[in-house]
This record gives C-alpha cells, sequence and structure tokens, in this order.
C-alpha cells in the first residue's frame, strides 16, 4: 500500500461536480434491480493507484456494484489507451494532460473528469536513469538507447526533447525502444537501453536498489509540471450520467484514503 510521503509527493486536485441523488433501476412493476452500468476503465502501471485501488479495494467504493460496475484494464502506456478509447473498447482512461491535448487536437472526442495527481519539480517528477558507471549524460546521448514505454506518449515526448536540447536529432541520433515499464529496470541493468524511463514508484525501486544515476527529469528538461487526468467519452456521460457522478464520488473517496495513508 502506498504510503503518505509518497502522495505527498504529489498533488491532488479533484475536478468532479458534487454527486447527485442516485436513481434506481425498477423492471416492471416489481422490485427488481436493474443491472449496474458497467464502466470500462483504461489504466496503467504507474501513477493510476486511486484506479487500482477502487477495483482492489471495494469497501472504499459503497456505489460500486450498485450504481454501476467497474471494468480495470490494463495498458502498457496512455497512447494504447487512447487508441483503445478512440476505438470504443473503453469508456474511460487515464493519460497525461499532454496525451489528453495530442488526443484531442487529433480529433478524439473526450471530457476531462477528474486529474489524479500533478508532479513538481520540487517534489518528484518522472525520471530517466542510466547506469551509475556508464558515460550517459544530457551532453552525451548520440548514438544512445532510450527506453520508453510506448510511442506518441509524453514520456517518449520529455526523452525526445532532452535529445533536441542536446542539439541532436531524435529520429536519427538514438535509438528507441519499447520496453513495458515494469521491465525497464533490467533492461537498463543488462544494457538492453542506456537510459531508462522510470516514474514514480519504479523510480524509487530502481534508487533503492542502486547502481543508478539520474541524468534528467520530465519536470526539470522541459519546465512542464505534468498532471495526470481522468477522461471520458461525452456520449457515455450523456446517456450514463449517474452512474458517471456515482464513480466520481467514490473515486474522491479513494482519493481521500490515499492521501490520509
Amino acid at each position: 500500500m502506498p504510503n503518505k510521503r509518497r502522495f505527498d509527493a504529489l498533488r491532488r486536485n479533484i475536478v468532479i461536480a458534487a454527486a447527485l441523488p442516485l436513481a434506481i433501476g425498477v423492471v416492471g412493476a416489481g422490485l427488481a434491480w436493474a443491472d449496474p452500468v458497467e464502466i470500462r476503465m483504461g489504466a496503467g502501471p504507474a501513477s493510476d493507484e486511486q484506479l487500482w485501488l477502487m477495483k482492489i479495494r471495494p469497501d472504499l467504493t459503497p456505489h460500486q456494484g450498485k450504481d454501476y460496475s467497474y471494468k480495470l484494464v490494463m495498458f502498457r502506456s496512455s497512447n494504447d489507451r487512447l487508441r483503445a478509447f478512440e476505438a470504443g473498447q473503453l469508456d474511460a482512461g487515464s493519460s497525461s494532460t499532454t496525451g489528453i491535448l495530442f488526443g484531442a487536437s487529433n480529433g478524439v472526442n473526450l471530457v476531462v473528469v477528474a486529474n489524479q495527481a500533478q508532479e513538481s519539480a520540487k517534489t518528484f517528477s518522472t525520471s530517466y536513469f542510466a547506469l551509475a558507471d556508464s558515460d550517459v549524460s544530457l551532453q552525451n546521448l548520440k548514438g544512445k538507447t532510450i527506453g520508453i514505454n510506448g510511442f506518441r506518449s509524453s514520456l517518449e515526448g520529455y526523452a525526445r526533447f532532452a535529445v533536441m536540447k542536446a542539439g541532436l536529432n531524435p529520429d536519427r541520433d538514438v535509438k528507441w525502444l519499447v520496453v513495458p515499464l515494469s521491465q525497464m529496470g533490467t533492461a537498463l541493468r543488462s544494457k538492453k537501453v542506456d537510459l531508462g524511463v522510470f516514474p514514480t514508484l519504479f523510480a524509487k525501486r530502481e534508487s533503492m536498489d542502486g547502481g543508478v544515476k539520474r541524468v534528467f527529469t520530465s519536470a526539470g528538461i522541459s519546465g512542464i509540471e505534468e498532471e495526470v487526468d481522468v477522461y471520458f467519452n461525452p456520449d457515455f456521460v450523456a446517456k450514463h450520467r449517474k452512474a458517471v457522478q456515482a464513480w466520481a464520488s467514490d473515486f474522491v473517496n479513494t482519493a481521500r484514503y490515499l492521501n490520509d495513508h
């Protein structure tokens, strides 16, 4: 279970209207309950603690199973989630604000319902690690292999920005390798990548294991304190507004629990 120090490092601003009184479905003349609306939520391996906990701790979500059912679908990267969402395979998902803006600018129809977290240059932002005994630095990236969790994601974007800041061409002067975040540490230590991306808990684990150095951070290299948001399909919200409001109420309750523990 994440502890208070972990979440003190991330500012959470819940952006959602207060839930309205919830309607109960009645079938025919009897008092049979209507099936709850299923919410298919896409999540990832980092920065989605609220979404995970809503699934594994249903006691924190009193509306779940009554006013909505909750299907959590895991994806390697936010871009993979956004593509599944666009294909109609998800009703909602998580992404960085950068990723959401990129999707919206390319015609993806979505609405942001909540903000999960915000990175900060003063506390924590995504780290890009190299082996401590390597020659990798911001000034020495040419020819290096950079590990990312997916293309067209904010994590790739910050790495590309660092390469350009070093005066290099990210499409010509470095190599890219897609690696799941859970395997990034192994890829770095086995030298399959020279530089890898490590959000939040992954960075903490690698730092505790030792033998790595922080080459740059997402906030430090870009000046952007990235946010992680939850978006929904606007048509789904319009059709199942009360179910979404019930989910949002449970999301707020889960976020408060995380902040208190």
